[in-house]
């Protein structure tokens, strides 16, 4: 009886600190994202470029306004990082049930990110 409570105990605390975990990724992958957004936006305003400027739509096109100095770029980094954000939790999920052993939880986190990233994929090419 002692360690049936025990192994509860053990089990509650494994499941608290896989939520704060998952609570701190994500707070702390907004947090990044508000900052280098703002970094963007500020740097817009000092740059006295006009509104009419085309943002890039690929990783590549990104890559290339952070090499050519736009701050367009930088505004765009930051909301790729807000929206690969709850990808990262998934993914952590996916990891953190497979360390507890927890199969099927595993397997349905597995598709909810194989879904994230298929929708990724079907989003961009249509």
């Amino acid at each position: 009886m002692e360690n049936e409570r025990e192994d509860r105990r053990d089990i509650g605390k494994k499941l608290y600190d896989m939520e704060i975990f998952i609570s701190q990724a994500l707070r702390t992958g907004v947090t990044i994202s508000g900052i280098v957004i703002a970094i963007g936006l500020l740097w817009l305003l000092l740059s006295r470029r006009g509104p009419r400027m085309q943002f890039p739509h690929t990783f590549a096109g990104i890559w290339r306004g952070l090499l050519a100095g736009h701050p367009y770029a930088v505004i765009d980094v930051g909301l790729v990082i807000l929206i690969l954000t709850p990808v990262f939790r998934v993914a952590a999920s996916a990891v953190l049930f497979w360390r507890e052993k927890d199969k099927l939880y595993m397997w349905l986190t597995l598709y909810v990110l194989f879904m994230l990233v298929l929708s990724f994929a079907l989003g961009k090419a249509g």
